[in-house]
């Protein structure tokens, strides 16, 4: 089974289809599938969502997506046959429940596990969630397209496979200019690499200052996980300029799973509290069990960002490495 990761760029745009960049073009190529996607245009204010295939490739294509309202007094539900998802509202006397949101019908879907196979769903960017839906006929998703050179910029997101050689060169290469999308389109939750927290004076500064989903600034440091918001250019540019100080990570959890992107030989290595390990590709790090473990293209490591010299490592080897997976 090959394995994929999603990918969005950091830069404001893809790279032009000749052999060069356009005019004021950034983001770079890679060989990858584009997924299909639906942003619902229903009636009404803050009541649209986006729905992501989960595989790329043109199979996505063939999912399709219905919201029914049947009157009467009905509790919600979801049901998925092949690859159509009905989302039956919940009504009250034929109207549609107030309480029917596009917040609560994102957060159901991905709750669902028949639909979530299929589908990534969150509120629509222009769109705070509070509106109320209404009924929409079977609607297809569109635009996943097979393998091929595709770009990689600030509004795309591609999925691509890491057990590709050049795909991995390619990765490698333009460290920095992507970042790993593991749950939602846009909003990514990130945890620094640095040691500590921002002291007052510069000579003691550390982490860096980001704007978070909610608007605020806040400092990246290794002991707080920020949800930052990737559909904002300024967090994009932040993110690329401190691309080696972040990894993608999760809310409520100091675990993430990291695949090696290096093709060459490392050394034999010995890390403080562990045995030592002859990394035949890659760097070495410590597994979250504690042992020594080789990051290579081959195979997945699970780790512990609360280990300091785990954080150090990363920091040290950021073009060597995507994270796949953050519980």
């Amino acid at each position: 089974m090959p394995t994929l990761v999603n990918i969005r760029g950091l830069e404001r745009s893809g790279a032009s289809s000749g052999g060069g960049l356009s005019s004021g073009a950034r983001g770079f190529r890679v060989p990858a599938t584009s997924r299909a996607t639906l942003t619902t245009a229903l009636a009404g204010a803050n009541n649209d969502i986006t729905y992501v295939a989960k595989t790329g490739g043109t199979a996505g294509n063939s999912i399709r997506v219905t919201y029914v309202v049947s009157g009467g007094t009905v509790a919600r539900s979801i049901t998925v046959a092949g690859n159509d998802i009905t989302v039956n509202l919940a009504t009250t006397t034929g109207a549609v429940n107030a309480t029917e949101t596009a917040t609560n019908i994102a957060a159901a879907v991905n709750a669902n596990g028949s639909a979530s196979a299929l589908v990534f769903a969150e509120v629509a960017a222009g769109n705070d969630g509070t509106g109320v839906l209404s009924a929409m006929a079977f609607t297809n998703l569109a635009g996943g397209a097979a393998l091929a050179e595709r770009s990689v910029g600030g509004n795309q997101t591609v999925q691509v496979d890491l057990d590709n050689a050049e795909v991995r060169r390619r990765l490698r290469r333009n460290r920095g200019r992507f970042i790993e999308v593991l749950n939602s389109e846009r909003l990514t939750t990130i945890r620094g690499l640095d040691m500590s927290q921002a002291g007052a004076g510069p000579s003691q500064s550390r982490g860096f200052r980001i704007k978070n989903s909610a608007g605020s600034l806040v400092t990246v440091t290794s002991s707080t996980a920020v949800t930052v918001d990737t559909s904002d250019s300024t967090v994009r540019k932040d993110l690329a300029k401190y691309f080696d100080r972040w990894v993608v990570s999760a809310s409520g959890s100091t675990l993430v799973t990291i695949r090696g992107l290096d093709t060459s030989t490392a050394a034999s290595t010995t890390i403080s509290g562990g045995t030592g390990a002859t990394a035949s590709r890659g760097f070495s790090i410590k597994n979250k069990t504690g042992t020594v473990q080789s990051v290579r293209p081959t195979s997945n490591v699970q780790l512990n960002l609360n280990d300091s010299y785990n954080r150090r490592l990363l920091r040290r080897n950021a073009d060597k490495f995507v994270v796949v997976s953050a519980p």
